[in-house]
């Protein structure tokens, strides 16, 4: 385990809980495996979840990055109550000055809005359409500009419907893309930053 000396070492490792439930090495090699079962990562995020619960009401989330990896825990709720309480917390992270957290502070937006039956509006969510196929909608695309996204770290529409549309050929462009199909919209964007360079 890393040493932050900027963040709590039990909300540390926490967070690197729950990263590695997806299979992903949260400071190392991005994903090294496959995540676990959706049932088991569920019962382990909610048992994260009570855990930052407990040191917020114990005023142990202090800075910048606790609040930002708080969030992070908290972004992987199942309800709105959850993403809302992400939402503020990445708010301020970034107010403290993580730069992480503005783009935290957009998706969490987003997903509170899904959660609620609502559109997003940053454009940071991929869903299953009804083929099964990934979409971003609903969206409400006019709700802000991009210049708007763009300060809080969202890539331009232009950018994002590139990535989007280039998920759909996953079988057709090789190994790469179906491994990377297996985790979703995110494996998907290490791809494409991966190839952008």
């Amino acid at each position: 385990m890393p040493t932050l000396t900027d963040a709590n070492p039990e909300l540390v490792r926490l967070v690197i809980d729950d990263q590695w439930d997806r299979g992903n090495d949260m400071f190392g090699k991005g994903q090294v495996r496959d995540p676990l079962d959706g049932k088991t990562v569920g019962d382990h995020d909610a048992a994260r979840r009570r855990a930052v619960r407990g040191m917020l009401a114990k005023g142990e989330i202090k800075t910048a990055s606790d609040y930002y990896f708080s969030a992070l825990i908290f972004q992987h709720s199942s309800d709105s109550r959850g993403f809302i309480l992400a939402h503020v917390l990445s708010m301020t992270a970034a107010a403290k000055g993580n730069e992480a957290a503005r783009y935290m502070a957009a998706a969490t937006m987003d997903r509170y809005l899904h959660s609620i039956n609502q559109p997003q509006i940053f454009g940071t969510q991929f869903f299953h359409g009804a083929d099964n196929s990934w979409t971003m909608d609903p969206y409400d695309r006019n709700a802000i500009s991009d210049s708007e996204r763009a300060i809080w770290c969202v890539a331009l529409y232009h950018s994002r419907m590139s990535f989007w549309l280039s998920t759909t050929l996953a079988d057709l462009r090789g190994p790469s893309y179906r491994a990377a199909s297996k985790q979703g919209p995110s494996g998907y964007y290490r791809l494409f930053l991966s190839e952008a360079k």
